[in-house]
């Protein structure tokens, strides 16, 4: 019998790496661990998150914390780049609460994994996408997920280093990154700034509240 967890609202995020037939094999390798480090870290953040890699070149997740989802998504993209600005991934993030979960995310069903999954497949220019059942939340965050996405694509591997320390630990100062990149203080604040890291925080913080909104 399949070992089934109970769930309301959860986030499905699935996810294929960009152009990864055009990566060498060493950086391929390099890619792999960048990703099954942060896929890790975002397991561990819910006792019942989980991930698969499937194919070599893709993923899926099951998030239990699904208001953080979006932050999580955009955790996985910026371990990418952080490795090499020309590593990225599309990934795909679906919404809903009437899902079956088994020991196999593979083996899975419901509308969020058909929302994640239909979504990637929708994915041609853009690399983020948030969907749920509801449209009229669909409607409200798209824009903002289109800005999202195309901030990130103009990161470089600095500026995706220092906005995925102070996501992952928003209480750090800037001296302290700085210490922990061994950089200057003036270069964090420079870096910030151009990424406009205030915009993506009010962003991450809007959807957060939307998503919550789908859980009441």
């Amino acid at each position: 019998m399949a070992n089934l967890v109970d769930s309301s609202l959860i986030a499905v995020l699935t996810g294929d790496i960009v152009k990864s037939r055009q990566i060498s094999q060493e950086g391929y390798d390099d890619l792999l661990y960048s990703l099954n480090n942060v896929l890790s870290y975002v397991s561990e953040q819910h006792v019942n998150n989980a991930f698969q890699l499937m194919r070599g070149d893709s993923f899926q997740l099951i998030i239990h914390d699904p208001v953080n989802a979006f932050k999580y998504a955009l955790l996985i993209r910026l371990a990418l780049k952080e490795r090499d600005d020309h590593f990225d991934c599309r990934v795909s993030i679906g919404l809903s609460d009437n899902d079956v979960i088994r020991h196999q995310i593979g083996n899975s069903t419901g509308d969020a994994f058909t929302l994640s999954g239909m979504g990637l497949d929708e994915l041609k220019s853009r690399c983020l996408q948030v969907t749920s059942l509801d449209n009229d939340f669909n409607q409200r965050i798209d824009l903002l997920v289109d800005y999202a996405d195309h901030q990130l694509s103009q990161f470089t591997q600095r500026q995706a280093a220092i906005v995925q320390l102070k996501l992952r630990q928003p209480e750090l100062i800037q001296q302290q990154i700085a210490d922990l990149l061994s950089a200057q203080r003036v270069s964090i604040s420079r870096s910030l700034k151009t990424a406009r890291f205030d915009l993506l925080e009010q962003n991450i913080s809007y959807i957060e509240t939307q998503i919550k909104a789908l859980i009441q």
